[in-house]
């Protein structure tokens, strides 16, 4: 990745959508302020699935910062970065679904990653015998034979 890629940094980047309106749940009488059911919509492709250059699948991993456990097994007491659920969205370029995220175990530290795994259909169908790495190999190899000949050839 080039240095103005936006992942350069450690191959990531976060997105931060604040919440629109009050935060209120008409469900069954229930109008404590909580917030049981999310909304996640998406539009990533001004082309139709079928033209699109790529192929994707879409991920919602709802992350906790750190939890506090100290019946863990491993003798720790706060535990990292804990996946509670991963959601599969799908590989539609565009729609919408309603779900109720996990809750965490302790406090309001729970994050939500959005992972977009993309291939290429170009790439996919290419026919490229050696792939970029191996070109890479190859040269740094045929390159450490150079000075060995010219050392063989002065004696």
């Amino acid at each position: 990745m080039g240095s103005s890629h936006p992942f350069s940094s450690n191959g990531s980047i976060s997105l931060k959508c604040p919440l629109h309106g009050p935060a209120t749940n008409d469900q069954g009488g229930n109008h404590s302020g909580e917030i049981l059911d999310f909304n996640f919509q998406w539009d990533i492709s001004p082309w139709s699935e079928e033209d699109s250059p790529w192929e994707l699948n879409t991920w919602l991993m709802f992350v906790e910062d750190v939890a506090y456990h100290p019946e863990g097994s491993n003798g720790k007491a706060n535990y990292t970065n804990v996946l509670h659920e991963a959601v599969n969205v799908g590989s539609s370029h565009a729609g919408s679904f309603a779900f109720e995220p996990p809750e965490p175990w302790d406090g309001d530290d729970m994050s939500v990653v959005l992972v977009i795994d993309w291939e290429s259909r170009d790439a996919a169908n290419s026919s490229n015998s050696i792939p970029a790495p191996g070109v890479a190999t190859l040269l740094c190899m045929l390159a450490a034979l150079v000075p060995r000949r010219q050392e063989e050839s002065r004696s």
